[in-house]
């Protein structure tokens, strides 16, 4: 998987908050062009201080960070922007202007795109997230599923190659978290680098190509999503098993090749289902 670009490649990052707490200890990782990737690590693990360095929210005050080859600095800020789009946590964070249409238009406008180019974008935008309809209306009015889509389009609208999001499931229900699922595996198919800060191991073994672990601002791990079944990477993350990994281990219906996705569990069972009828 790692074979040829990187979309983000992290060297040795270090980042101390005033005050003296240590965010980022030396933390070193590789992201895969055109991944779906999983950044996984339990609450004060580093993820959302590392993703705000990916375009230039912070910069790194020692250690290298690089996006598509470049390193990131004063230099590069600007550029880095209309190539790294990031969506925040709490949409209420994003959102600011009067309306959807408007708020959407916020960073094309602010590149010095003509009217014309910017009206396109954004157009295009709202319809790949299914929020054309909601153009005229106030964010403050829309539900939060809603606001995420908003939120996600005035990315879209920046044109980026690579889109980060942190925890874009927090305070959906089921059908948000499915919507929004829908519109990432989208834009992935369009050739979008996608990484995902989450608490949700279940989503990112069923969704991830690469999963990356992190923990008190160290790399702990990163692969592919078979890493959710090993013990040492899951136990040294603070994290849980993928609920189908969960099953086979305490069950102990399998050995080698544990499922960590649902597609994956279901084709064992029917397999071991089949060996139990022949006996």
């Amino acid at each position: 998987m790692l074979a040829g670009n990187y979309a983000v490649e992290i060297k040795n990052l270090f980042y101390t908050y005033p005050g003296g707490f240590e965010a980022l200890k030396g933390l070193s990782l590789k992201v895969p062009l055109n991944s779906k990737t999983a950044l996984l690590g339990p609450n004060g693990a580093g993820k959302t201080t590392l993703i705000l360095h990916l375009n230039g929210i912070f910069l790194p005050q020692k250690g290298e960070v690089y996006v598509l080859g470049r390193g990131v600095s004063r230099k590069t800020e600007k550029w880095l922007k209309t190539k790294v789009g990031l969506v925040f946590q709490d949409p209420d964070d994003q959102l600011f202007a009067p309306t959807v249409w408007e708020d959407t238009a916020f960073g094309p406008l602010n590149m010095g795109l003509e009217r014309d180019e910017v009206e396109k974008r954004v157009e295009k935008a709202l319809k790949q997230v299914g929020a054309f309809e909601l153009r005229d209306r106030a964010p403050y009015m829309l539900s939060c599923g809603q606001k995420k889509r908003a939120a996600i389009a005035g990315v879209l609208a920046m044109g980026p190659e690579i889109i980060v999001l942190d925890e874009p499931w927090a305070f959906l229900d089921p059908l948000g978290q499915e919507q929004i699922a829908d519109i990432l595996n989208r834009l992935h198919e369009k050739g979008k680098t996608i990484i995902m800060a989450t608490h949700d191991v279940d989503f990112a073994a069923q969704w991830a190509d690469w999963v990356i672990i992190i923990r008190d601002g160290m790399l702990v791990a990163e692969g592919e999503p078979s890493l959710l079944t090993e013990e040492e990477a899951v136990s040294r993350g603070g994290l849980r098993y993928p609920l189908i990994t969960q099953l086979f281990k305490e069950a102990e219906l399998m050995e080698n090749e544990i499922p960590y996705r649902l597609d994956q569990g279901v084709r064992a069972i029917r397999n071991l289902l089949k060996g139990y009828r022949k006996n």
